[in-house]
């Protein structure tokens, strides 16, 4: 498994014992690790779409509550900076299933902008100097690579900590529109930096990944090898 907590919540439904479940991370995570290194491009965001009903968990996915209003006012903000800065690209990333060119009118887009369905979404992160993502593990993946995360937080969906992931701090949230542009054009406009995680980080990043240091291939590839060994 990834995590300590994911085989916690294993060894509590009884589905294994203690010395049945191994822990190595997140083996896609290494790459998000790796890119820490990688200066980014200055001009790029990346939007990984907002999925309208996802919840933290199967069962609370039977709530009422979605995120709807917080995709459509993304979405009217993201157009609309667009449209004020020419110069910049925006990468709508959507999942098949989840987002369809029925549901997402790819015609008021702006030449700037473009809408990418499928496909792997990390191989992003390498060229982005700014992320926008929201209730996904993109979020986690973008703070190992150390690219600049903004959180949407426009209606404080953050007071629904039961439906959402959990976050380090809430410094990646912005609040309202100006907030929102403010941040983009702050980071647009930043030096790159290889800066160490936080502390906060590293421990949500351990939560979530099971990792802070981008070797988890490599301790399941020495887990396989003990086992098949054996």
């Amino acid at each position: 498994v990834y995590s300590e907590n994911q085989k916690k919540i294993l060894i509590k439904s009884k589905i294994g014992k203690n010395n049945q479940i191994h822990v190595n991370g997140c083996p896609r995570s290494d790459y998000a690790f790796r890119l820490r290194k990688i200066k980014p491009k200055k001009n790029i965001i990346i939007y990984y779409m907002i999925e309208k009903n996802r919840g933290s968990n199967l069962i609370l996915m039977k709530s009422n509550i979605n995120w709807e209003k917080l995709y459509d006012q993304t979405l009217e903000y993201l157009i609309n900076f667009a449209k004020e800065n020419k110069n910049i690209k925006i990468i709508f990333k959507g999942k098949i299933g989840i987002h369809t060119e029925k549901n997402f009118n790819v015609n008021i887009l702006p030449k700037n902008c473009s809408f990418i369905l499928g496909g792997s979404g990390e191989k992003f992160l390498r060229d982005a100097s700014v992320v926008i993502a929201f209730n996904s593990m993109a979020i986690f993946e973008t703070i190992a690579s150390n690219r600049n995360l903004i959180i949407p937080n426009f209606n404080r969906e953050s007071i629904k900590k039961n439906m959402l992931l959990k976050l380090s701090h809430q410094n990646y949230l912005v609040n309202t529109q100006k907030q929102f542009n403010k941040k983009l054009n702050f980071y647009l406009n930043s030096k790159y930096e290889n800066s160490n995680l936080s502390r906060s980080d590293q421990k949500i990043l351990k939560y979530y990944l099971g990792s802070i240091d981008g070797k988890s291939g490599r301790k399941v590839q020495i887990f396989l090898n003990k086992v098949f060994n054996q």
